[in-house]
């Protein structure tokens, strides 16, 4: 279901084939953890870039944000480090003993609203620490064991799924009929294509665009990945 909302479905479900075909390498496994955590503390750095502005007429409330705005810097610092080191025990270690600072109770005297979004950004903090532990449940060693048997399966599930769709559709088609994906990638496949996994206009879309200055579109959050592509 989600490869057919895709503007390239089997590039995407090889990238998974790959990903688990490389799982094995001890590299690839810092490498995802490193990953993992740069888009975690993205997301909260944004969400304390907007608390600390939020808060910054109302002293005790700055103070807090401040407060763990400077650990979790101070955190995301060593763990970064511990990976670049590749000591997979350390990393561990740091995740288990993070603690994150309580929300000052004379904020909510003040002001009630910032306070429950300050306990939010703790909560969440908090959550995205333990989501990440969750990747060191298993020493490195053992981690690499289980992936490389894992890929196996993976690999074939995803040929399976690739050979299917592309039969599937081919039977289809002999018959005349397309369903709505197939109509939608139709459509993709006119204006774009894919070289090299990177999406290019083709000759008609480049004409098809110069016809509009911007597209609006109603509920833009119920488009899936194809038709945002599209």
């Amino acid at each position: 279901n989600k490869s057919r909302s895709l503007p390239n479905p089997k590039k995407w479900l090889l990238d998974i084939k790959n990903s688990y075909g490389e799982s094995g390498n001890i590299d690839e496994w810092l490498g995802s953890a490193f990953h993992i955590a740069d888009q975690m503390f993205t997301s909260l750095e944004t969400l304390i870039d907007t608390y600390l502005y939020e808060a910054q007429c109302i002293e005790e409330g700055a103070k807090c944000a401040e407060t763990i705005n400077a650990e979790l810097t101070s955190f995301r610092t060593a763990f970064r480090v511990a990976l670049y080191n590749k000591d997979w025990d350390k990393a561990k270690a740091i995740l288990e003993n993070t603690s994150v600072s309580s929300i000052s109770s004379g904020v909510k005297k003040v002001d009630a609203w910032l306070y429950d979004h300050l306990r939010g950004l703790r909560e969440e903090a908090l959550d995205s620490i333990k989501k990440l532990l969750k990747i060191f449940e298993y020493d490195l060693k053992e981690n690499t064991r289980l992936m490389s048997i894992e890929a196996k399966a993976v690999a074939t599930l995803v040929d399976f799924v690739i050979e299917y769709g592309e039969r599937f559709s081919a039977e289809m088609l002999s018959q005349n009929l397309m369903t709505f994906d197939m109509v939608t990638h139709a459509a993709f496949s006119a204006v774009c294509k894919y070289e090299n996994g990177i999406a290019t206009a083709t000759e008609f879309g480049k004409i098809l665009a110069k016809r509009f200055d911007e597209v609006l579109v109603d509920e833009y959050q119920d488009n899936n990945s194809l038709q945002d592509a599209f």
